[in-house]
């Protein structure tokens, strides 16, 4: 199967990424519904999103007794090994969890968009060496490397939540702040092939003239 041009690689993979950007407009739309719904009824929405709110990532959570038991507390969870399940979450933080989401998915929109852009001049113009695909992976770069910081941030407010408002027998939290270097790499890394790719269609420019 070709890379490049109609009925390629290029073409399953920008087809692929459409259906995405799709599924992405729904599920922002759906976010703001929830944001919107929560204003008028914070009960109704706060008891909803606890059970699709689940993991702690960043927040060191250990146990110095053998049972722990919840003390007095408006906000309820359920331990399991590997996360926490909260069953109550106090509604400023629900808000600013949902503020925290809807970025998320806006940034892998962006992410999706600009992909997408890349994989049709793959498919249409049957050549990479093409200068808006220079800018078109240097946003996804950049990107991905903003991600990083801001994920951190948000689950460290979210272990400072934890630690303001749970409080169990015989368990210690503590809340850090961590980046991602994972993703910083990649965005990295995605750069960088940008660069290489500019310099190709410079260098393909070149030998245009030449000729």
């Amino acid at each position: 199967m070709r890379i490049f041009g109609r009925s390629s690689v290029s073409s399953v993979m920008n087809t692929l990424l459409k259906t995405a950007w799709l599924v992405s407009w729904i599920v922002v739309i759906l976010v703001i519904l929830v944001g919107v719904i929560q204003m008028f009824s914070p009960d109704l929405v706060n008891e909803y999103y606890t059970y699709v709110h689940v993991g702690v990532n960043k927040t060191l959570f250990f146990f110095t007794g053998s049972s722990p038991e919840p003390a007095a507390s408006d906000t309820r969870l359920v331990i399991a090994p590997g996360y926490i399940r909260l069953l109550r979450m106090d509604t400023d933080f629900v808000r600013l969890s949902l503020v925290f989401t809807l970025l998320f998915w806006v940034m892998g929109m962006v992410i999706i968009q600009n992909l997408r852009r890349f994989f049709t001049t793959l498919t249409f113009q049957g050549s990479p060496f093409v200068m808006e695909n220079v800018r078109y992976l240097k946003v996804v770069g950049y990107t991905i490397m903003a991600s990083a910081p801001i994920r951190g941030i948000y689950e460290w407010l979210f272990g400072n939540y934890l630690m303001r408002n749970i409080r169990l027998e015989g368990a210690v939290f503590k809340s850090i702040f961590s980046l991602e270097i994972s993703s910083v790499f990649l965005g990295l890394i995605v750069i960088v092939m940008a660069e290489i790719l500019r310099r190709g269609i410079e260098l393909q420019n070149e030998q245009n003239l030449t000729v």
